[in-house]
Order: C-alpha cells, then structure tokens, then sequence
C-alpha cells in the first residue's frame, strides 16, 4: 500500500488503491488480531443482539470473502485505468481554451455562495438536533443521528440530506482562490471551519475523509506537499480526532482517548458479520435479493421510501422487532451485505462495478488535469470511496447526486456565465423537489413528477459537468473586440 503512493503507475489512482489494501488489512487481519488474540475492541451489546464473535472455523471462510469483496474493487479500478490507459479510449470531453481570471472569480463566487448555504444547514439540522442539549451534549451523545423528533421533521431530514454543499464550496473556494491569487485566507478558513465542525455531528469518520479530500485537493491541484507538510497537515487532524474521542467517552485526557480510538479501530466487526452472513445466507434464511441495497440508493430521491436498511431488516427476522432508533442502527459492511443479498456473485460483481465507478471518475480527472471542476469532482469522491468500499456503499453511493453532483454543476453553471434561471435555479430546484417530495409523499402522482424532474436535474448536471468547457462570455467579447 506504501509502494503504491510512489509509484507513477497508475497515477494518484495509487492512492485509493492503497487506502482500499489499509482498509483490507485492517478489516481481514489487525482488527480480528487485536480481539481475538489480545482482547482489545470486543463486541458492543447492540451488535451481539443478532451477531456475535466468529468461531475460528468460520475465520478463513470470512477472510476469503473479505479478500474477494475487496479485490474485486481493487480489479475494477485497475481495468478502467489499463483501459483509459489505451489511445482512443474512454475519450472524455476535452477541456476547451484555457479559462481566465473572470471564470475563475466566477467560480469563487459560486463556491462562496455553496459554502454559506452548507453552514446554513449545518445550523438547521443543528438547531432540530440539539435542541435543548449544550454542545458538549450534542456531540456525546451523537443527537444527530439519535434524536427521534428531529428526524421527524421534513425540514431536518432536507437539511441533513445537502448539508454537504458546504464542503464542496470549501474546497472549491480554494481551488479557485489559488488561480485568482485571492481570497486565500478566506479559503482556508472555510475549509477549517468545515472541518471544525464535524465533532458536532458525529465526527471522526468527517474529519478523516474531509481532510483527505482537501489534502487531495491543495495536492494535486495547488502544490504538492512535501512529506513534512503533510506532517503538519495531519496534526490539527489527530488533534479532532483525540478530541472526538475524548467527548464522546467522557474522557479528560489525551492518553484515555487515544486508548479508546485505538480500541475502537479493534471493534471494527467485519470479520465477525461476513462470518454471520456466511454461516445464515441462504441456510437458515433467503437473500434480501436487493432490496435494502435499493433502499439505500433511493436516498436520492428524497422521500422515497424503496425498503429499509440492512440493520433494521435483520431486526425484523431476527428480533421481530426494531430496536434501532434514529437513521437505522448499526452500519453493515459492503462485503457482508452484498453476499446477504445476492451471495458470493454479488460481492464479486457489486465490488468490481464499485470499482468501476470510481476507477472511470480517477480516469475522467487525470485525462483533465487542469479542470478545478473535475479535480473537486475526484477529491470529493474520495469521501465516498474510503466509507463505500467497507460500508453503508449503497448509501453513500446515493449521496453522490445531491452532495457532489449538483453542487459542482452549479459552480461549472455560474462560472460560465449561464442564464439566471440555471445559475440559481439548479440549487433552488433540488431544494424545493426535494422537499416536494418529503411534503407530497402521500400523493402519489405529485411526488412520482417531483420524483422525474430531479432525475431530469441530475441527469442535466452530468452533461453540464463533462461537457467540453468553453470560456465564459465576457471572454469570449473581449477576444472578438
């Protein structure tokens, strides 16, 4: 995984490709070590409710899953990148004459403008989520995701849903501010504030994956960092990860919280659900066939209610019953909930098609070099890609639409100087089909067209963000006169 941060071939793609080996290692060998050898991280009580420790014969069955699942992700982006590699294929839309000074302060405008209306939300789903509880209180007790009579709420659930734009305006804003050679303080200042944030919200996860998308970002598309920068880079990271840690478990020092990150890296209970789902998956019960992978996707289209969770379904067969409150309970690993739903063929085929999604955005990017768009596109789906490959991956792939997708399509609209309507009109039109569709929800024709119209929008973001850029119009004026 080290080798694969220095070696050119294929590209930054050694980047994922080495959080997906770190990510296996941990899964199929140091956290399974750590337990079972050493008694560190053992299982929570809400988990032994349906699945409990691996017996060893069970352990080499789940690592050759796990080695399957990941492998096939790690094929998949090798293939796309072998095949992009090849002259004449995957021939993405060129980029066009080089852009000014006015499409870039156009676009530093439109991640400003992105950034302000994230921390808007922020502050809603904040308001919904703690009310009455003090900020110490929020965080410890994870009110975002725990708090019944916020997710009863149309406008929370919204909220939640886009709060994201916030991170992409930061890192936009920087991207931006870089090629003006203005507003630089200003950009980063969004971007810590982002990132300062997150312990509020649950937060660990949030501050790994949000600084790994900025330092991708200032990486490849502003300077690249030197092995002491990236140094310096990660310690305001620990730092918010030492403190999450210490909120959430009560503890007053450092030494204490570190010893609870490191036992809860030891928790993490791959092994023992891809155990689970070998040892029940079709024996004892059927294959969900689907069905709670269909219910994470149809997270973009808010309000449509196509199944539930992984964690709440098995409640239902194993418990009769759902304990889970708030989102939905645990989180499954992808491995595991590809076999439950379609078996071995499944955690081969989702993982190689997981791979391929993400190998086709690395490949798009890295044949568009000095697209800030599509740069901001490929660093923002390394949030995605570090929680998808081990879990919730139907979830998070049903993010990309509404949290990165739109957002960056608004940018590129703004930047180019498009009609008023489209400039503002994208972010205002997810918002209000968004919340049409959570109002509508009991009738049925009027939430189906609200349904239509933003499929329509995320198909017409696509096209506008892979589109042949052109310069805006006041350079294409002054190039004529």
């Amino acid at each position: 995984a080290v080798l694969l941060l220095f070696l050119r071939w294929p590209g930054w793609v050694g980047l994922p490709l080495s959080i997906l080996l770190l990510r296996y290692g941990v899964d199929a060998g140091l956290s399974p070590l750590l337990r079972y050898e050493y008694g560190w991280g053992k299982l929570q009580i809400t988990d032994v409710t349906i699945i409990g420790p691996a017996l060893a014969e069970e352990i080499p069955g789940a690592i050759e899953a796990l080695t399957l699942g990941y492998g096939s992700v790690l094929v998949g982006m090798v293939l796309m990148r072998l095949v992009g590699g090849r002259e004449g294929a995957l021939n993405f839309p060129p980029l066009g004459p080089a852009q000014d000074d006015h499409y870039y302060r156009k676009g530093f405008q439109a991640s400003y403008l992105l950034f302000g209306f994230g921390i808007f939300l922020y502050a809603v789903a904040l308001l919904f989520a703690g009310r009455g509880l003090s900020l110490t209180e929020i965080a410890s007790t994870r009110a975002a995701f725990t708090n019944q009579e916020a997710y009863g709420s149309v406008l929370f659930n919204y909220a939640w849903l886009i709060k994201d734009s916030a991170q992409v305006g930061a890192i936009g804003m920087l991207l931006f501010a870089y090629r003006i050679r203005k507003h630089i303080r200003l950009a980063w200042l969004a971007n810590f504030v982002y990132l300062g944030i997150q312990p509020l919200f649950g937060g660990r996860t949030a501050i790994v994956v949000g600084g790994l998308a900025l330092g991708v970002a200032y990486h490849y598309g502003i300077r690249k960092l030197k092995p002491l920068s990236m140094v310096l880079v990660m310690i305001p990271v620990m730092i918010g990860l030492v403190y999450v840690a210490m909120v959430r478990h009560g503890h007053t020092s450092i030494q204490s919280a570190a010893i609870v990150s490191l036992t809860q890296m030891a928790s993490n209970r791959a092994m023992e659900e891809v155990a689970f789902s070998l040892k029940n998956f079709p024996k004892r019960t059927e294959y969900f066939n689907g069905t709670t992978l269909i219910g994470g996707i149809s997270h973009a289209l808010p309000g449509l209610k196509a199944g539930d969770n992984l964690w709440l379904s098995l409640e239902e067969r194993y418990l009769k019953q759902r304990t889970a409150q708030g989102i939905g309970g645990q989180t499954m690993s992808t491995t595991s909930e590809n076999y439950m739903n379609f078996g071995m063929p499944g955690v081969i085929v989702l993982g190689g098609l997981l791979g391929l999604l993400f190998g086709t955005v690395y490949e798009w990017q890295r044949k568009r070099p000095n697209d800030p768009i599509a740069l901001l596109i490929a660093s923002l789906m390394i949030t995605v890609f570090i929680i998808a490959i081990y879990k919730k991956m139907a979830i998070r792939i049903s993010d990309i639409p509404m949290q990165i997708l739109l957002p960056s399509a608004f940018i590129v609209a703004w930047a180019e100087g498009r009609a008023f309507v489209v400039k503002l009109g994208m972010i205002f039109a997810s918002v209000l089909l968004g919340l049409a569709a959570f109002k509508l929800s009991d009738v049925s024709y009027m939430k189906y067209i609200s349904f239509i119209a933003l499929i329509l929008l995320y198909v017409y973001a696509i096209l506008l963000v892979i589109r042949k850029r052109t310069p805006p119009q006041g350079a294409r004026r002054a190039a004529c006169s």
